[in-house]
């Protein structure tokens, strides 16, 4: 970093934009902020407050309208890890009690058929989603193998985002479908096995 400069740093945890003043080097050279580093050493490691969903599906209300930056569209934005599992109690004793990892929501899956839920953690930048092996029966193999089951990006029009990303030669393995009231989602091939999700959920 230039002496003069300033730069604005966001704090993944908690959505918040720190304003540097411009720097000296004598604040560099005491070590109170790196010329390396894209924020000040005593802010590297505050706690992070859990964000639910809804943070993560309105985040991109409070940035510029224009889509476009440098001329090309932003990115999609991974705001979840799922992991599907034969237990979820088995799980969560692992995850929450072992780990630490905070409980944000419980997502009753009766109206699916399925006496159990999914379970969503805390787990910093992200959100972790437990769900029970019997939710995915029936689906293609790779849907319905225990393990990292997918990576899940929200939008805000999955039909949309769908035919937007099959012009563009993405593979689908199940398209749009709503498993609960108001939820729409998609999975699609994200190559060497990985599973990729389209995410929206209005409540």
């Amino acid at each position: 970093m230039k002496r003069g400069e300033k730069f604005e740093w966001e704090n993944g945890g908690g959505g918040a934009t720190v304003n540097v003043l411009p720097l000296s080097d004598s604040l560099i050279q005491s070590g109170v902020v790196h010329a390396d580093s894209s924020a000040p050493r005593h802010m590297k490691n505050r706690p992070r407050r859990r964000r639910s969903f809804l943070e993560f599906e309105n985040e991109d209300e409070d940035e510029d309208d224009d889509d476009f930056k440098g001329g090309r569209k932003m990115a999609l934005k991974i705001w979840k890890i799922a992991l599907l599992v034969e237990d979820v109690k088995e799980a969560e004793k692992l995850y929450v009690e072992t780990l630490g990892l905070p409980v944000i929501e419980r997502l009753s899956l009766a109206a699916m058929g399925v006496d159990g839920e999914a379970v969503f953690l805390d787990a910093g930048n992200v959100q972790l989603e437990l769900i029970p092996k019997a939710a995915f029966n029936g689906a293609p193999e790779r849907l319905a193998t225990c393990g990292v089951h997918h990576l899940s990006f929200a939008v805000d029009d999955v039909p949309a985002m769908q035919e937007e990303l099959k012009a563009k030669g993405a593979h689908f393995v199940l398209e749009a479908f709503s498993p609960v009231a108001g939820m729409t989602l998609a999975f699609f091939d994200g190559t060497n096995g990985v599973n990729l999700q389209l995410f929206n959920w209005r409540r």
